[in-house]
């Protein structure tokens, strides 16, 4: 069973992919049935597409790749390590970190694109350069620090760990590498020049300026323009009549930049970064303000950085529930304004907002332990 090898990995530390080929997102699919006839949830179980794939089942896609060997190696840790230590939320995308795609299926990408990191970011240049563990935008930077510093007062010094979190697979719309990988997946697609021009017509209301799906300068639109209009766009490909003009998956795109170790797991998986936070340490920029310090290794898509003392390692993932029960059990039976009971999605977004540091309290790494030995039998 693919639930016995995450457990059994889990206990010996291993953080790799769980996924056997002839199954879906964590043995839930057998592909048994043609492409042709099975249903969306069989080609794609984690949604990385709102629209149906054509055809063809996800796990399907190669992806090639090749490695730059600027992370740092993952440094494997068990739960009872993070034992009354302060947790805060590191909400990501699941994006791959310092590695080349070079090609998708039978595309090969013009230039390969370079991925910069979600969970690795904490491994690679910046933070070997300047320490910093967490690229985001200046306002949420800007919090992260706040809380950073509030929990360690409030704890009287105890260790405030940035605990990464997985996101939703169409969250990595937001980086510039997603979009670069989309655009060198429309020059392999059969777009006519009709169906360019109804896309275009669309997107130039949302930016004047937006230079043609066809066009030879798309790629430097979608890496330059802001991550809005950067997810428009792919929204806008991930749509019925879109799709049924022959424009290419988004949800290869997505998948084609997620972290091998990601790309099966359900949203909302804590553990597979950790770093300790510096609640001292100002926060550094892309185009700082006067005196304010610069990143020495900026990220593209986000324009702050949050830094820290140590890079902790990686832990096997575990539900957010397991972590945040308060929250859960606050808001366990309630309904939405439109009456409907609340979702794990509601959920993430309360956790997002509030952003409450956790104590990891014996309690906690005990639920944790005991997830993973129901997930053995």
């Amino acid at each position: 069973m693919i639930f016995s090898k995450i457990a059994n990995a889990a206990r010996k530390n291993l953080i790799e992919p769980f996924f056997d080929d002839s199954l879906g997102a964590l043995g839930g699919i057998i592909k048994s049935t043609p492409a042709s006839k099975a249903v969306k949830a069989d080609l794609d179980p984690l949604g990385y597409q709102n629209t149906r794939m054509n055809d063809v089942y996800l796990s399907d896609t190669d992806v090639r790749l090749s490695d730059t060997d600027k992370n740092l190696a993952r440094i494997p840790r068990n739960w009872e390590e993070l034992e009354n230590k302060i947790i805060l939320p590191f909400y990501g995308d699941r994006t791959s970190g310092n590695v080349m795609v070079e090609g998708v299926n039978d595309i090969d990408f013009d230039i390969p694109v370079y991925t910069e990191a979600g969970v690795d970011f904490m491994r690679g240049p910046a933070a070997q350069t300047d320490d910093a563990i967490w690229a985001s935008s200046q306002s949420i930077a800007s919090r992260i620090k706040k809380e950073a510093e509030k929990a360690y007062d409030k704890y009287e010094g105890l260790d405030v760990i940035g605990l990464t979190g997985s996101m939703a697979p169409d969250a990595n719309d937001f980086a510039t590498f997603t979009g670069a990988a989309m655009s060198e997946l429309i020059k392999g697609a059969k777009i006519t020049k009709k169906s360019a021009k109804e896309f275009d017509d669309i997107m130039k209301v949302i930016d004047p300026d937006f230079v043609g799906v066809l066009s030879p300068k798309l790629r430097d639109w979608v890496v330059t323009t802001t991550s809005p209009k950067r997810k428009s766009f792919i929204r806008l490909i991930d749509s019925n009549p879109m799709q049924a003009r022959g424009f290419p998956s988004p949800a290869v795109a997505r998948y084609s930049v997620t972290d091998p170790t990601q790309r099966n797991l359900p949203p909302g998986m804590f553990g597979l970064g950790a770093s300790k936070i510096d609640p001292s340490a100002s926060l550094l920029y892309n185009t700082p303000k006067g005196n304010l310090p610069r990143a020495n290794v900026p990220h593209t898509t986000y324009d702050t950085q949050v830094r820290g003392s140590e890079y902790f390692g990686s832990l096997p993932p575990v539900p957010q529930r397991l972590l945040f029960k308060d929250i859960y059990n606050a808001m366990e039976g309630k309904v939405d304004r439109r009456g409907y009971p609340l979702t794990s999605a509601n959920i993430t977004h309360a956790i997002k907002t509030k952003m409450p540091s956790i104590k990891m309290t014996p309690e906690i790494i005990d639920g944790i332990l005991n997830y993973f030995s129901r997930m053995e039998r």
